[in-house]
């Protein structure tokens, strides 16, 4: 079992950088749990601390909702992995172990299961919570949690990166350090969506989700094409490519929809 995780997060956890701070494999994998839930509990109580006063809620409901959320946003991403993987193996006839289930690929299930699982817990609100304040308010501590997974992701060593020469792949041990990218990213994308949602009396409701998540989806989309782990379906284009991507166009269009109903 400790063969198989080590040589699954590939050469990029063998760095001296990582080496040095949490070689072995049981220290790699407290780090991996350690940040996989200071970015949980990070992201609960500051989106409970800072909730908006429009939003007339009690703070325990908030925080039990959050909770829900979370739980079943992480069960959606796994039901995601074994869909992607399931059909991908049919197609090229390859046997599928589902007793191996790493939430890197699983996280492209994340942004689904949130809508879903969003929608349900805002359907019969009464206090000022809809559907689309709710995802304006929590795109922001979504993007903060998940720019602290990739911390993790680059302490155990997945997600990583194709070989890249020079200075900077080096420092990495020859690869891309996609995890990094991602996390700028992610932050970018926080920012984003905190200036929209500043000025979010300026647009309609849902403008700061699908205007941030079009941003994040589409710079994410070019990050995919230097990740070396994930799945080819068309050539060198991946299925997190494809996906993005079309999440992207699906909030550019989910956003100029909303714009266009505001406005009749």
């Amino acid at each position: 079992m400790q063969n198989s995780i080590i040589s699954y997060s590939a050469s990029f956890s063998q760095s001296n950088l990582i080496q040095s701070l949490f070689w072995h494999f049981p220290r790699t994998l407290i780090s991996w749990a350690s940040f996989n839930l200071l970015s949980v509990i990070i992201v609960v109580l500051v989106a409970v601390y800072m909730f908006p006063k429009e939003f007339k809620e009690k703070r325990i409901r908030i925080f039990i909702g959050l909770m829900i959320g979370v739980y079943f946003t992480f069960i959606g991403a796994k039901i995601f992995y074994f869909i992607i993987n399931g059909i991908y193996s049919l197609l090229n006839r390859e046997t599928f172990d589902i007793s191996t289930v790493h939430l890197g690929k699983a996280s492209l299930g994340l942004f689904f299961f949130q809508l879903l699982v969003t929608w349900v817990l805002t359907k019969n609100n009464k206090n000022g919570i809809t559907f689309l304040k709710a995802l304006d308010y929590f795109v922001a501590v979504t993007f903060a949690g998940l720019a602290l997974t990739r911390i993790e992701c680059l302490c155990v060593g997945c997600c990583y990166g194709r070989p890249l020469a020079g200075p900077i792949g080096a420092l990495f041990n020859g690869n891309h350090p996609t995890q990094i990218y991602s996390f700028v990213n992610l932050c970018f994308s926080l920012v984003v969506s905190r200036i929209l949602y500043i000025k979010r009396r300026n647009f309609p409701d849902g403008s700061t989700y699908f205007g941030s998540m079009a941003v994040y989806c589409a710079l994410r989309v070019i990050i995919e094409g230097f990740r070396a782990d994930s799945v080819p379906v068309l050539g060198s284009i991946t299925l997190a490519q494809i996906t993005f991507l079309l999440m992207a166009a699906g909030s550019i269009f989910a956003l100029v929809r909303i714009n266009k109903r505001s406005a009749v």
